[in-house]
């Protein structure tokens, strides 16, 4: 009976160890979580909870006459994100996600996705590959659409871009035509696909609805 028992102490002495030695084992293996190397402060604001509580709750609050026009990017790529325009922007020197707003097109990030970038929820300026802090010499807020120039953005992002304008719009009194699309940005045809007209139409012609 003894060694029995012996022999029963020893099997789960023995099945302890393998168990914490297995254990030991996929704790090294797991992936470790990315280092914060990119300095990327991203919310994502979600149009159907709270409206556009989420999007104005910044550190510092936003400023009603800070901000005077707002601009339309295209990221000029067919997939992408955030973190990746990010990731781009840091390594140019830009101290990470230049734009304030992007909007995902289902590759890379949820198609319609509005993330808001540190520069906004910090109520900073933007920032732009080869050009000044702000190139129209306004106060603007950017706003990127994840997408080649070529193509047209998504149903689903138009349709979140005009939200997110006009909730912009009416908070600080922006009129429609302060509100520029990568067309009017510079005046050829390198936004042609941006449906610019159908875009104006549901804008608010002046400041509020």
């Amino acid at each position: 009976m003894a060694v029995s028992n012996r022999r029963t102490v020893l099997v789960l002495a023995l099945l302890v160890v393998s168990m914490t030695i297995a254990s030991g084992a996929l704790l090294v293996l797991e992936p470790r979580p990315a280092t914060g190397v990119y300095p990327i402060s991203l919310n994502v604001v979600d149009r159907q909870t709270d409206l556009a509580n989420g999007l104005f709750d910044t550190t510092p609050s936003p400023d009603p006459h800070a901000w005077t026009a707002i601009v339309i990017h295209q990221s000029g790529a067919a997939g992408g994100s955030a973190e990746t325009l990010g990731q781009t922007h840091q390594k140019l020197g830009l101290g990470g996600l230049g734009y304030h707003f992007v909007l995902g097109n289902g590759h890379g990030a949820p198609d319609g996705q509005i993330v808001a970038g540190f520069r906004w929820t910090s109520q900073q300026r933007g920032a732009f590959p080869g050009g000044s802090v702000d190139p129209l010499g306004r106060r603007t807020i950017s706003i990127c659409l994840i997408g080649e120039a070529k193509s047209p953005p998504t149903p689903m992002q138009l349709r979140q871009l005009v939200w997110l304008v006009q909730q912009l719009q009416a908070k600080f009194g922006i009129s429609a035509d302060h509100v520029l699309t990568p067309r009017t940005i510079s005046g050829s045809n390198d936004g042609s696909a941006f449906p610019s007209a159908a875009f104006r139409q549901q804008l608010y012609t002046t400041s509020a609805p």
